[in-house]
Protein backbone atom coordinates (compact mmCIF):
# COMPACT_ATOMS: atom_id res chain seq x y z
CA UNK A 1 0.00 0.00 0.00
CA UNK A 2 1.12 3.15 -0.90
CA UNK A 3 2.08 5.52 2.24
CA UNK A 4 1.44 8.88 2.33
CA UNK A 5 5.15 9.88 2.37
CA UNK A 6 5.15 7.97 -1.16
CA UNK A 7 2.86 10.36 -2.39
CA UNK A 8 4.39 13.18 -1.17
CA UNK A 9 7.90 12.48 -2.24
CA UNK A 10 5.70 11.77 -5.86
CA UNK A 11 4.53 14.79 -5.63
CA UNK A 12 7.70 17.10 -4.67
CA UNK A 13 9.77 15.58 -7.06
CA UNK A 14 7.48 15.42 -9.76
CA UNK A 15 5.53 18.88 -9.66
CA UNK A 16 8.19 21.15 -7.58
CA UNK A 17 11.87 19.84 -8.35
CA UNK A 18 11.39 18.05 -12.23
CA UNK A 19 15.64 18.63 -12.32
CA UNK A 20 15.93 16.94 -9.18
CA UNK A 21 13.48 13.90 -10.18
CA UNK A 22 15.84 13.55 -13.30
CA UNK A 23 18.50 12.22 -10.91
CA UNK A 24 16.63 9.79 -9.22
CA UNK A 25 15.40 6.26 -10.41
CA UNK A 26 12.56 5.29 -7.99
CA UNK A 27 12.42 7.06 -5.54
CA UNK A 28 10.16 5.42 -2.70
CA UNK A 29 10.84 7.31 1.17
CA UNK A 30 12.23 10.25 2.13
CA UNK A 31 13.45 11.53 5.91
CA UNK A 32 14.50 14.72 7.39
CA UNK A 33 17.37 14.64 9.73
CA UNK A 34 17.27 17.18 12.97
CA UNK A 35 19.26 19.33 10.82
CA UNK A 36 16.91 20.05 7.79
CA UNK A 37 18.72 17.70 5.82
CA UNK A 38 16.51 15.56 3.10
CA UNK A 39 17.47 11.96 2.63
CA UNK A 40 15.72 9.49 -0.19
CA UNK A 41 15.29 6.11 -0.30
CA UNK A 42 16.09 5.26 -3.90
CA UNK A 43 14.54 1.46 -4.89
CA UNK A 44 16.26 1.20 -8.70
CA UNK A 45 18.79 3.21 -7.57
CA UNK A 46 19.82 0.86 -4.54
CA UNK A 47 20.57 3.30 -2.31
CA UNK A 48 20.32 6.07 0.08
CA UNK A 49 20.75 9.74 -1.10
CA UNK A 50 21.23 13.05 0.23
CA UNK A 51 19.73 16.32 -1.17
CA UNK A 52 23.15 18.75 -1.17
CA UNK A 53 23.73 21.94 -3.50
CA UNK A 54 20.50 21.25 -5.34
CA UNK A 55 21.82 17.49 -6.72
CA UNK A 56 22.01 14.13 -4.68
CA UNK A 57 24.64 12.78 -3.50
CA UNK A 58 24.83 9.09 -2.35
CA UNK A 59 25.46 8.08 1.23
CA UNK A 60 25.28 4.49 0.66
CA UNK A 61 24.32 2.26 -2.51
CA UNK A 62 24.05 -1.51 -2.36
CA UNK A 63 25.62 -3.67 -5.61
CA UNK A 64 22.46 -4.14 -7.20
CA UNK A 65 22.10 -7.97 -7.15
CA UNK A 66 19.86 -9.94 -5.62
CA UNK A 67 20.09 -10.95 -2.00
CA UNK A 68 22.55 -8.14 -1.25
CA UNK A 69 22.02 -5.39 0.84
CA UNK A 70 19.70 -2.44 -0.07
CA UNK A 71 18.63 -4.40 -3.65
CA UNK A 72 15.22 -3.67 -2.37
CA UNK A 73 15.77 -0.49 0.03
CA UNK A 74 12.45 0.39 1.09
CA UNK A 75 11.88 2.71 3.98
CA UNK A 76 14.34 4.98 6.19
CA UNK A 77 14.36 6.37 9.32
CA UNK A 78 17.07 8.25 11.56
CA UNK A 79 18.50 6.51 14.53
CA UNK A 80 18.78 7.98 17.96
CA UNK A 81 22.85 7.17 16.88
CA UNK A 82 23.05 9.07 14.37
CA UNK A 83 23.26 6.36 11.95
CA UNK A 84 20.46 5.42 9.29
CA UNK A 85 18.33 2.33 9.53
CA UNK A 86 17.32 0.97 6.20
CA UNK A 87 14.73 -1.23 5.18
CA UNK A 88 14.84 -3.75 2.61
CA UNK A 89 12.03 -6.18 2.11
CA UNK A 90 14.12 -7.77 -1.04
CA UNK A 91 16.79 -9.41 1.64
CA UNK A 92 14.02 -9.72 4.50
CA UNK A 93 16.71 -7.31 6.17
CA UNK A 94 16.99 -4.34 8.25
CA UNK A 95 20.52 -2.57 8.03
CA UNK A 96 22.23 0.57 9.70
CA UNK A 97 24.28 2.66 7.40
CA UNK A 98 26.65 4.87 9.51
CA UNK A 99 28.49 8.64 8.44
CA UNK A 100 30.92 6.92 6.54
CA UNK A 101 28.04 4.72 4.22
CA UNK A 102 28.88 1.64 5.58
CA UNK A 103 26.06 -0.74 5.54
CA UNK A 104 25.50 -2.80 8.40
CA UNK A 105 22.95 -5.90 8.70
CA UNK A 106 21.32 -5.71 12.08
CA UNK A 107 21.37 -8.89 13.98
CA UNK A 108 18.40 -10.92 13.71
CA UNK A 109 17.73 -10.45 17.71
CA UNK A 110 18.01 -6.69 17.52
CA UNK A 111 14.83 -5.92 14.78
CA UNK A 112 11.78 -6.74 16.91
CA UNK A 113 10.19 -4.02 19.09
CA UNK A 114 7.62 -4.70 21.92
CA UNK A 115 4.74 -2.26 21.33
CA UNK A 116 4.31 -0.53 24.68
CA UNK A 117 1.99 2.42 25.25
CA UNK A 118 5.23 4.21 25.56
CA UNK A 119 6.30 3.15 22.59
CA UNK A 120 3.37 3.76 20.56
CA UNK A 121 3.33 7.46 22.21
CA UNK A 122 7.00 7.63 21.47
CA UNK A 123 6.52 6.61 17.92
CA UNK A 124 3.36 8.72 17.11
CA UNK A 125 5.33 12.01 18.29
CA UNK A 126 8.28 10.91 15.96
CA UNK A 127 6.14 10.36 13.17
CA UNK A 128 4.35 13.93 13.67
CA UNK A 129 7.95 15.58 14.22
CA UNK A 130 8.60 13.88 10.53
CA UNK A 131 5.04 15.11 9.30
CA UNK A 132 6.42 18.60 10.70
CA UNK A 133 9.72 18.90 9.38
CA UNK A 134 8.29 17.53 5.59
CA UNK A 135 5.83 20.63 5.82
CA UNK A 136 8.81 23.40 7.20
CA UNK A 137 10.48 21.57 4.05
CA UNK A 138 8.20 22.06 1.68
CA UNK A 139 7.19 25.70 3.00
CA UNK A 140 11.30 27.08 3.07
CA UNK A 141 11.52 26.11 -0.31
CA UNK A 142 8.08 27.14 -1.80
CA UNK A 143 7.21 23.04 -2.80
CA UNK A 144 3.38 22.44 -3.43
CA UNK A 145 2.49 19.16 -1.33
CA UNK A 146 -0.76 17.81 -0.65
CA UNK A 147 -2.04 15.71 2.35
CA UNK A 148 -3.87 12.85 1.04
CA UNK A 149 -5.31 9.33 2.92
CA UNK A 150 -3.78 6.56 1.41
CA UNK A 151 -6.39 4.08 3.15
CA UNK A 152 -8.32 3.13 0.31
CA UNK A 153 -5.28 1.94 -1.55
CA UNK A 154 -4.34 3.46 -4.86
CA UNK A 155 -7.83 3.20 -6.03
CA UNK A 156 -8.87 5.83 -3.24
CA UNK A 157 -6.44 7.80 -3.11
CA UNK A 158 -7.20 8.35 -7.49
CA UNK A 159 -10.77 8.42 -7.20
CA UNK A 160 -11.18 10.33 -3.93
CA UNK A 161 -8.30 11.37 -2.66
CA UNK A 162 -6.54 13.33 -5.25
CA UNK A 163 -10.29 14.46 -6.96
CA UNK A 164 -10.98 16.08 -3.77
CA UNK A 165 -7.86 18.00 -3.17
CA UNK A 166 -8.62 19.56 -6.42
CA UNK A 167 -5.33 17.49 -8.01
CA UNK A 168 -6.57 15.19 -10.25
CA UNK A 169 -10.04 15.47 -12.70
CA UNK A 170 -11.67 13.14 -14.83
CA UNK A 171 -12.96 13.63 -18.10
Amino acid sequence: MLSRWTLLVGFLLSLALPALAQTLVYPVDVAVDPDGAVFVADHEAHALLKLEGGSFKTVAKGQGLPRTPLYGIRHIARAKDGKWVASDPATMKLYTIDGAGKVEPVADDERFVTLTEHNLRRYRSALQAHIEGLREFCHRHEIFYADASTEGGLEGVLTRELPHLGLLGWR
